[in-house]
């Protein structure tokens, strides 16, 4: 038995391990114990032999009560979990707490239910660490429970799981956070909101956005640069008609990383929000345009004659030619009189002899 008894538990047997615990009273604890584990470790499922193996739970050791209730918690064998936790009062707060990690992560309601129902084992920084796997997960009856559990999980815990539902994108996870407004800082509402601003859930950057006015202006342009760079109108939108405290080279940032992205949209409402500052930039985004041949910016450029500096729009027109970009060339030559001082035929010219 102390050789073949652990091998017949990994391979499924359930009969011949029926026969030996029921006609053979000298297989010792540790024999059954590595026979647990091996009935774990296997890749059969062997939930049949498992159970007979608990039925010998009072002569299990502990290490391997609690290697087999975070097993059973993973693989979702509620029965085995009820019988551990009913059977054996020394189980460690340690491995209670593992188990009641791997049971969220793997979405196992009940068995997380029926952790919860030892308080004494359960720690708030257990409860911290499942609540922000389960808004990773997006599940929102475990995540409720555990949120209702303790009042005393920390802030820390709680702005990862707002971090984790939000690059998730788990709407309802968000809101039932912010409700807990005193654990929540403005700092991991401003780092949520970088993060969303990359995705485009609008829907969860507006809750994000109105949550407080404390979220510090280097998050906020943050955001709109990643918002300028991924052409989400409505966060750039909303950014710029809300707050006044965005530096002017943030906003050209955003304007440059709209351009080389050819997002149109996003430079009207930039210029709409901003024209002094568009103004006196555009030519660096005119020069960048040209050079990438995003035509529809070149032409909205021209078109609205701000006062950049007529270097600039030396400098795109020969980049464009030498860049090959025809289509630029063209509305540079359709729009050459809208460009005082500047003989847009000479500097074609200058261009193709320096090809």
């Amino acid at each position: 038995p102390r050789l073949h008894f652990p091998i017949l538990s990994s391979w499924g047997h359930k009969a011949s391990v029926m026969h030996l615990l029921k006609f053979r009273t000298d297989i010792s604890n540790s024999v059954v114990s590595l026979a647990l584990r091996r009935a774990y470790e296997s890749e059969n499922d062997n939930i049949d032999i498992i159970e007979i193996l608990i039925q010998r739970i009072g002569d299990i050791s502990v290490e391997f009560i609690g290697f087999a209730l975070v097993n059973a918690s993973i693989k979702g064998h509620v029965n085995i979990v009820r019988l551990l936790l009913q059977k054996r009062t020394d189980i460690t707060a340690k491995d209670v707490g593992s188990a009641l990690l791997k049971a969220t992560e793997q979405c196992r309601y009940s068995i997380v239910e029926m952790l919860l129902q030892r308080p004494n084992f359960i720690s708030a920084s257990n409860i911290g660490s499942a609540l922000i796997r389960a808004s990773e997960n997006g599940d929102i009856p475990i995540f409720k429970m555990l949120h209702q559990y303790r009042t005393d999980i920390s802030a820390l815990d709680f702005g990862s799981a707002l971090i984790k539902a939000t690059e998730n994108s788990h709407y309802s996870i968000v809101e039932m956070l912010l409700q807990r407004r005193n654990f929540i800082s403005a700092s991991d509402v401003g780092l949520a909101l970088i993060r969303t601003s990359k995705k485009g859930q609008f829907p969860i950057f507006e809750m994000l956005f109105h949550f407080s006015a404390d979220i510090s202006a280097t998050d906020v342009s943050l955001a709109l640069m990643n918002a300028a760079e991924q052409g989400h109108i409505n966060m750039v939108d909303m950014i710029l008609e809300n707050r006044n405290d965005i530096s002017d080279i943030d906003i050209v940032r955003a304007l440059l990383y709209a351009t080389k992205k050819n997002h149109i949209s996003i430079i009207n409402i930039i210029f709409r929000h901003r024209t002094y500052i568009v103004a006196k930039y555009a030519g660096r985004a005119l020069l960048l345009a040209a050079w990438h041949g995003h035509d529809s910016i070149v032409e909205f450029l021209l078109q609205y004659r701000t006062d950049f500096d007529a270097e600039y729009a030396v400098q795109a027109l020969r980049e464009a030619v030498l860049n090959g970009q025809s289509s630029v060339i063209e509305i540079f030559i359709r729009l050459r009189n809208d460009i005082p001082a500047i003989d847009v035929e000479l500097n074609i010219d200058s261009a193709f002899s320096a090809v």
